[in-house]
Order: structure tokens, then C-alpha cells, then sequence
């Protein structure tokens, strides 16, 4: 047996009274595990293994999958239930850290981002704001983070400078290096960008204009995704 912190990114019912759950871990990764009986009304894990909850978890070896023998409820997200906008971002998270994390790989620095995106979530951040801050850290988790400080042909780093962000170049370029591939990228949202990369999450909405500049740039953000993993991550529960 052994003990490890879960945040529960996914479920999936098994039988008639079991479950399947996608755990992200820190010292693990993502992990897959059984929880027998959750869904009986008598349980007494069931309230805390519900999807979103932080959680200390009691595992035991199993023969295909690992079963839960006990489980201490950190946090959950009960007060966003009738939240949907944020309720959505909860299960985009959720989305997003299923299909591009590791199974039985140490992601603490990927755990570390659930804990604040999600204590973030529930505390009452602007959602547009927490949701770029989210897609920019996880690219510089999983190592695709965007150059954002100089030019990545000629390393020009100005601040009067007209600059495009090429997801094919992997960041800025300049405007005499050239326009292929590249979108217009406005001085005041690059700024906004560094600082969703190195602020606490909770202090983005304090920056003048914040939410209009995210709102205005996160399809670069979404942008940058389809190219380097396929897909867009633009809706979690309610998008697509």
C-alpha cells in the first residue's frame, strides 16, 4: 500500500456499484484506479472522490489497477456547481491535463498548476484570465512554452518593435524577419503573457485592462496548441 495527494481529472462508472478513476499525482503522474463500491449510497468515499476534489488517497497494488482503500477530502469545488462558466474551465482543466500528462511519471510541477488553477477557480478569478494563465503554464510544463522576450530569428528585443506570434517558429518574431506563419501580437497582451507565466494566478486580475487583453489573445493561445498537438483546447463540459 502506499499513500499519495490526487486531484481526480476523471471518472467513469464500472459495474454496478464501482468506478474508474483518472487521478493526477504528483510522484505518479496520471494514474488510473479502482474505487469498488463508490456508488452505493452507503459509502463513505463517495463525497470525497468526486471530480475536481484534492484528496489524500490510500492505494493498495492491484492486478490490473490499483484500488482506493481510503480517501481524506483537501478540497472540492462544490461552490461552483451552479457556476457554469467556471464549472466549464474546471472540466477543460480536467481535459487537458487527461490527454497531454504522463501515466506513472512524477508531474509535480503539473500537479502543483492544478492545485492553483483549481484554488483560484473556487476563490473567484476572472475566467478568461485563469484560463490563458492555465494554457500558457501547461505548455511550459510539457517544454513547448513560447519565446517571449526577444525574436526568435534575430533575437531583437524591443519594446517599440511590431511583433507576430509564429506557433511554427515557437515564439516572436519581429517585423523585418518576415510574416509567414506569424499573427499580429499586440505589446500590451506579450507583457500580459510573461506575466501569467510568473505571477500567481490570483494577482492577474489586478493588471489594468487584464481581461480584455486575455480575451483578445487566447485564440493565439489556442492557436499554438493546434499546432503543436492538433487540437484546440477552446471548451471543457459545455465547449467542444
Amino acid at each position: 500500500m502506499y499513500p499519495t495527494p490526487a486531484i481526480v481529472i476523471g471518472r467513469i462508472n464500472l459495474g454496478e456499484a464501482d468506478r474508474i478513476l483518472t487521478l493526477l499525482t504528483p510522484d505518479y503522474g496520471k494514474l488510473r484506479v479502482s474505487i469498488r463500491g463508490v456508488r452505493k449510497i452507503k459509502s463513505r468515499l463517495a463525497g470525497h472522490v468526486e471530480l475536481f476534489c484534492q484528496v489524500r488517497l490510500m492505494l493498495a497494488k492491484g492486478k490490473n489497477l490499483d484500488v482506493v482503500t481510503s480517501a481524506e477530502l483537501i478540497h472540492s469545488l462544490d461552490a461552483i456547481l451552479d457556476q457554469p462558466e467556471r464549472l466549464n474551465l474546471a472540466y477543460l482543466m480536467a481535459s487537458m491535463f487527461d490527454r497531454l500528462s504522463l501515466e506513472g511519471e512524477a508531474q509535480p510541477e503539473l500537479y502543483a498548476l492544478g492545485e492553483e488553477f483549481l484554488s483560484t477557480l473556487d476563490g473567484g478569478g476572472e475566467p478568461v484570465l485563469l484560463e490563458l494563465a492555465l494554457k500558457l503554464r501547461l505548455l511550459e510544463v510539457l517544454g513547448y512554452q513560447p519565446e517571449l522576450s526577444h525574436c526568435v530569428i534575430c533575437r531583437r528585443s524591443d519594446a517599440a518593435c511590431i511583433y507576430y506570434l509564429s506557433p511554427e517558429k515557437g515564439g516572436l518574431i519581429d517585423e523585418a524577419c518576415g510574416l509567414a506563419g506569424g499573427y499580429r501580437f499586440d505589446q500590451k497582451a506579450i507583457k500580459l503573457w510573461r506575466l501569467a507565466l510568473t505571477v500567481p494566478m490570483v494577482r492577474l486580475s489586478d493588471i489594468e485592462g487584464a481581461t480584455k487583453l486575455a480575451a483578445d489573445s487566447i485564440d493565439l493561445c489556442d492557436q499554438f496548441y493546434e499546432y503543436h498537438f492538433g487540437r484546440r483546447f477552446t471548451g471543457g463540459l459545455l465547449g467542444v
